[in-house]
């Protein structure tokens, strides 16, 4: 069983304060149980771009020998958004804290990650918690070209501490991870699905990308990867 909740607010919507009227602020959360097995453990693998693991908790062919998930789960997360013009940020903190159990052996760990992003409008229309809506749609003729925005993310994890190495391998996983990127979109119109790069998240049905590059650093108490191309990561 799982309780989850979230609330969020634009406090200065109709404040005419044009400035803030951008701003949204928000906090959500979950509290439940969970218990895991051989078969199931309930805990979390993270792999990087081409199904690299970067982290794993610890398993074997009996479960005295691994971490299973033992009773309660917390998911704290606050996030926040600001759009005004052509600038668009948004940042997110998520906390996961689990209990977790091998053999005889018992904690409670806290896992965090984050990300900030932001965009900026070339031309060609305004930043939207929606999406970008293009003013026009394509039309070199008229002397319309839809409309480009620039995008960059940066976004980070941090195994707790404690998970080493009862828990954890820290020859075989990373204690931190941290990536960034950054790319450009061309919306063509509000209804013009674009192209796809392989291996990337979705893109928004009017956004064709134009270019966009992702690094991923990973960090362990003996483990140290070179940037590579990673498929984002979260918390489960």
């Amino acid at each position: 069983m799982e309780l989850e909740g979230r609330l969020f607010s634009h406090p200065f919507r109709k404040s005419g304060l044009r400035l803030l009227e951008g701003l949204g602020v928000g906090i959500s959360g979950t509290v439940g149980s969970e218990y895991g097995t051989l078969g199931a453990t309930q805990e979390p693998t993270l792999r990087a771009e081409g199904q690299q693991t970067f982290f794993t908790y610890l398993s074997g062919a009996t479960a005295d020998v691994t971490v299973l998930a033992s009773g309660r789960h917390y998911r704290f997360s606050p996030q926040a958004y600001y759009f005004t013009g052509p600038l668009g940020v948004m940042a997110e903190y998520v906390s996961s804290t689990q209990d977790v159990r091998r053999g005889g052996e018992e904690a409670r760990l806290t896992n965090t990650a984050w990300q900030l992003s932001a965009s900026y409008v070339l031309f060609g229309g305004k930043a939207s918690y929606e999406g970008l809506k293009p003013e026009h749609a394509l039309n070199p003729a008229a002397g319309h070209w839809g409309a480009v925005e620039l995008v960059g993310r940066y976004s980070g994890l941090r195994i707790d501490p404690n998970a080493f190495p009862t828990f954890a391998d820290p020859t075989r996983s990373a204690s931190s991870a941290e990536s960034w990127g950054f790319g450009a979109h061309w919306y063509l119109s509000s209804n013009t699905r674009g192209a796809q790069c392989p291996g990337a998240a979705p893109l928004r049905p009017e956004a064709t990308r134009m270019a966009q590059v992702h690094f991923l650093r990973i960090r362990g108490k003996e483990l140290t990867t070179s940037p590579v191309h990673p498929r984002r990561a979260g918390l489960d």
